[in-house]
């Protein structure tokens, strides 16, 4: 699917034939070794790779089926991105850089256009760098001039211009922590954000901002951190995520923090295990986690399991 751009011999001796199976049967067992000892599976080398977001019936809000597709869209920019490094869903991104994820939005509810956004996602760090919106091509003033090229190779013969917004992809420039923490993640109003972004242009686009924080804190900042993908999905399978007796479908000042240190984070469980230098301890809106097992599993009821981390490649 091209991105958004739709309107919207038997021969030899007895003694060759056993020499023939005693080499398969040796080799069969190396692999298998060598399959054992490495990652279940690692990070992809291509320089474009696609993952389908389906987000039909996401904005009837409390749909298990939109929250399942969700998850699973999670699940494939975390294993294009990165290759397990430990247990319990510790990951780490590939250093390879030039190379991106594009994901594809669709919504077989709309008879129209179901594929309005393309997600232009960084492999190496899921940073987004740009996207497309119903055949119109987008690129953030920080972003690097290759996404054009790789986009142009991978579809040739289309729309190769992309405009670039006057602000950059960062958080500073889109959502401060205080608007990102109060966003709401519930079916609803996550489809809410999708939409207003479908409208994106030229002419709206620093009013688009919020939507776009709001997009990538649903998908890089979820294939990061486990926290961020829980809260999101139970968002949308269940209106919330159970704490203290209530739903929660925001990420609050801890979501929004966790979010800013996603580097110190990767680089404490680099050091730990690399077993050399200071594992400076992170603070996160008043939780500290001092090693990779805390990060993992939490400290007590105070101090929240962040669970799955795909950590920066690059980090030291």
């Amino acid at each position: 699917m091209i991105p958004a751009f739709r309107t919207r011999s038997r021969t030899g001796s007895h003694a060759k034939r056993i020499m023939t199976a005693i080499l398969c049967l040796v080799a069969a067992i190396s692999f298998t070794q060598v399959k054992f000892s490495t990652p279940a599976q690692a990070a992809t080398s291509d320089y474009w790779s696609v993952v389908r977001w389906d987000i039909t019936g996401l904005g009837d809000g409390m749909d298990r089926n939109a929250e399942r597709n969700y998850r699973s869209m999670i699940r494939q920019v975390r294993e294009l991105s990165g290759s397990a490094i430990g247990a319990n869903g510790l990951m780490r991104t590939t250093e390879q850089t030039e190379r991106y994820i594009e994901v594809q939005v669709v919504d077989f509810n709309d008879r129209v256009n179901n594929h309005r956004i393309s997600l232009y996602l960084r492999l190496d760090n899921l940073y987004l760098d740009g996207f497309t919106i119903v055949g119109h091509n987008y690129l953030f003033q920080d972003a690097p001039a290759i996404l054009t090229t790789r986009f142009a190779n991978h579809y040739p013969g289309v729309n190769h211009l992309f405009q670039r917004t006057p602000y950059r992809s960062t958080y500073g420039a889109l959502a401060n922590a205080q608007d990102r923490g109060n966003q709401h993640f519930n079916g609803r109003a996550l489809g809410t954000q999708i939409i207003a972004l479908q409208d994106f242009t030229p002419q709206n686009w620093n009013d688009r901002r919020q939507a776009l924080a709001a997009i990538i804190g649903a998908t890089a900042e979820a294939a990061r951190f486990g926290w961020i993908e829980n809260r999101i999905g139970l968002g949308i399978g269940q209106n919330g995520q159970l704490e203290g007796g209530r739903l929660l479908d925001h990420l609050g000042p801890f979501g929004a923090e966790l979010e800013n240190n996603w580097e110190d984070l990767s680089e404490l469980v680099r050091r730990q295990q690399d077993g050399r230098g200071v594992m400076r301890p992170i603070n996160i809106d008043g939780r500290t986690y001092h090693n990779i097992r805390e990060i993992q599993f939490g400290v007590g009821g105070g101090t929240p399991a962040i669970g799955a981390l795909l950590t920066h490649g690059s980090a030291r």
